[in-house]
């Protein structure tokens, strides 16, 4: 495989209260998991702030 050849992007689905929570969100670099054999996925890496359970 090359950077250049089609592979695959995953997905993240959240409700409404987890979006709410998103800080950051990546897809995982294809040198770093395509390239290495890793996956055949570039994967999609989320980042969310605690929940909070003040109440």
């Amino acid at each position: 495989m090359n950077e250049r050849q089609r592979f695959h992007i995953d997905y993240i689905f959240a409700s409404a209260g987890l979006r709410r929570r998103i800080e950051t969100v990546r897809i995982g670099a294809y040198q770093d998991w395509v390239a290495t054999k890793l996956s055949d996925h570039a994967p999609v890496i989320a980042d969310f702030a605690p929940h909070s359970s003040a109440g």
